[in-house]
Formats: C-alpha cells, structure tokens, sequence
C-alpha cells in the first residue's frame, strides 16, 4: 500500500511519510489524501481520495480499510500466498490484527523507540578499525511488544555504519515472515519502487491536477487517471517488444501514442506516413501485430 498527498489545484506535495506540508496559495486548507494499493506488477488495483482540511500526526493510517477490504475480498480463495508491504505510516496494531486474521504476511515499518533501541543495544556500538568505504551491516531479529499490541511480535532491525558518519542508520520492520532478517529487509525494500511508479504517474497521466471545485468531480477525475495508467501498463507488459519494454509510460506516450502523420487516401486503402525518428517501421509493425492478436476471435464472447 503507498501513499501520498496533493493539492486541490494540483501540486504535489509530498510523500505520505514526509511531514513537511506546504500549501497552495489558492486553497490553503485543502489536501488530498491518497491511497494506491498495487498488485500484479504496476497495476492499481484500488484507490482512496479523502479531503483534508488539516494534516493532524496519525491521520495518514485512518482510511486503510477503504482500500485494503476491497482488495482483501477480491483475492480470497486463491491458491497462493497473500503478502503486504507498507511504511511506517500504517504501523498500526489494526493493521497487523487484520492482516494476521485474513492470512496475510507482512513487513510494515515501524518508527524506533527507545525500547527498539535497547533491544539491539549490542549493534550501536562502531565498528573496531579503520572504517571500510563499504557501509559495515548489521541485522537482528527479536521480540517485541508494544502496550497497544494484544500480543508480541517479530521485529527486524538493520544497522548501517557508513564512512564519514558519526551515527548509525537504523531502521525497523515489524512481520510475521519467517525468513531471515537480511531476507526481510530485502522484501521490504521492494516496496520502495512503489515511489516511483507514483512519480511515473505524476509526469505521464498528469494524475496530480485534481483542479475541480466539487469533491466528487475529484474521484471521478482520479479514477480516470488511474484508469488511464492500468491501460498504459497492460499496453507495455502485452504488446512491447522486449527490447523496448523498458519504457516510461512518459515515452510510451511521446513515442508511440502523440506522433505525427500524415494520412493519405487511396480508393482501396489508406496510407499513414510517419517518421522512423521515434519509432522505426519494423518496431511499430511488431507493435501492431500484438495489438491484432489481442482481439477476441470471431463469435467468441468476452
């Protein structure tokens, strides 16, 4: 599950997990919050828009069940495992009570305390010598229970002493994953190119101008963008060759969708003449094709 926040005429502000708000000159007291919950690579499968009148410490983790329930229910009865990524913003015991009940592993972060810390007091201590130019890495997994937990659980904690650095580099996850702690941390970093999609959909589908007065002509608004994005992906994952499926949906747009031509008609067809700057002929040919093999065939229904 990812997050973030923008204003009512458009400007992102930031990611949910930064706490540095700044406002837009024409609506002061307006923000967004969303929700995006991925699955099955980039695809979004649900999403929450709320209106915010302030940014209070502990609202970003209110509006979780809008769009977890859904995707919950959707994949129940399936023949295979159930996994959830999420930062410190939803390190809330409902959540992990939730997903422990409905079968779920999970990796959430989790803000350190002065209890985390005692916990893995052995690993704050530098590392004797002279420093490495690698980072030094450490990790440790533990225990641990919290007063508003109803029960202990699974804590990984990573140490990273860098050269140059007076202080350590801690982080904590709280799981129920039974792999090895660097295991964990692994599994947990993926979430961080959730970012990135975010900003992929920022710069192709413009989804951050949710300009309009009325706050429902917002969700739709959203929903068509994000609607937009999901048609973007299934195109580059069913129809891109492979040499060029590393494309942005930036230059998926510029390159395959907002061209240029010229169209000349004939008595028995018509022609559509394009540079090869962008795109060459063979390239958009097998492009074609893929797109023709999508189509259902004749008399078969959806």
């Amino acid at each position: 599950m990812q997050s973030f926040l923008v204003g009512q005429c458009g400007e992102f502000f930031a990611t949910i997990g930064n706490l540095r708000m700044k406002r837009h000159h024409t609506y002061p007291k307006h923000t967004f919050l969303v929700l995006g919950n991925y699955a099955n690579g980039l695809v979004i499968v649900a999403i929450h828009l709320k209106a915010l009148l302030v940014i209070p410490r502990g609202v970003r983790h209110q509006d979780w069940r809008a769009v977890l329930e859904p995707v919950v229910a959707r994949y129940q009865g399936g023949n295979f495992r159930h996994y959830f990524r999420a930062d410190a913003a939803f390190a809330n015991p409902e959540v992990y009570e939730y997903l422990e009940a409905e079968g779920f592993e999970y990796a959430i972060r989790l803000p350190a305390n002065d209890a985390l810390l005692r916990d893995i007091e052995p690993l704050l201590t530098r590392p004797v010598g002279r420093p490495s130019n690698t980072p030094v890495v450490w990790y440790a997994g533990f225990l641990y229970q919290a007063k508003s937990w109803s029960c202990a659980r699974r804590v990984v904690a990573k140490v990273e002493w860098h050269s140059g650095e007076l202080f350590p580099r801690i982080g904590f996850i709280v799981t129920n994953l039974k792999r090895p702690p660097k295991a964990v941390v692994r599994f947990y970093n993926q979430r961080g190119t959730a970012e990135q999609w975010i900003k992929e959909g920022k710069n192709a589908v413009k989804w951050t101008r949710l300009s309009c007065h009325d706050f429902v002509d917002n969700q739709v608004r959203l929903q068509l963008f994000v609607l937009a994005y999901n048609l973007g992906n299934f195109l580059r994952q069913a129809v891109l060759p492979g040499s060029v499926r590393h494309w942005t949906l930036t230059t998926l747009r510029e390159k395959l969708i907002k061209i240029g031509a010229k169209v000349v008609r004939h008595s028995r067809k018509v022609v559509f003449q394009m540079a090869e700057v962008a795109v060459p002929r063979e390239l958009f040919r097998s492009i074609l094709q893929a797109i023709e093999r999508l189509r259902l065939p004749a008399g078969a229904s959806a």
